[in-house]
């Protein structure tokens, strides 16, 4: 049973900790990417916008850096999303704003980076010490949800996507 929960633990800790260096790898094209915004309250939002409101921040300490994946292949892999993010935090909430969307199915990721050495901190174990989470809330099993279970889709009109921030397992 230790060793299941073991090998368990370190599945969700390599899976958290990809989506960590994805966000990371993605951080410097955040400046100049057209389908990226440092979100605040009075964005400009336009018909193929996604707006992704998280809530349940832990701390108002650091910024929330984002991914948007179109496919479930190698969903949550760096170099595989289409659009990122960061986000300032206000009162434990955080916008992103992914502008010039097209209609699909996508599926979006997240990592509070409160520190803001960019990377997801964890604990000895492996377990997550900053904030993580996916579209849907989707939930996370000893690794991350299935790109199914995060999936939403994007009718080309501005979509709203709400999710809460996750600490620890």
């Amino acid at each position: 049973m230790l060793r299941s929960l073991g090998s368990g633990l370190l599945r969700l800790s390599l899976a958290t900790s990809l989506l960590g260096i994805a966000l990371v790898a993605a951080a410097p094209r955040l400046a100049t990417a057209d389908a990226t915004a440092d979100a605040t309250a009075d964005a400009d939002v336009d018909g193929t916008s996604i707006v992704v409101e998280i809530d349940g921040l832990r701390s108002c300490r650091g910024q929330v850096l984002g991914a948007l994946f179109r496919s479930s292949h190698g969903w949550t892999e760096e170099g595989r999303e289409i659009a990122t993010c960061r986000a300032s935090i206000d009162g434990h909430h955080a916008t992103c704003v992914l502008d010039d969307v097209a209609p699909g199915t996508y599926a979006f990721a997240f990592l509070h980076d409160e520190d803001g050495d960019g990377m997801l901190d964890r604990d000895f174990i492996g377990i997550p010490q900053e904030g993580y989470g996916f579209s849907n809330d989707a939930p996370v099993r000893l690794g991350p949800p299935s790109y199914d279970d995060a999936a939403f889709t994007h009718r080309g009109a501005a979509t709203s996507v709400h999710v809460h921030a996750r600490y620890g397992l």
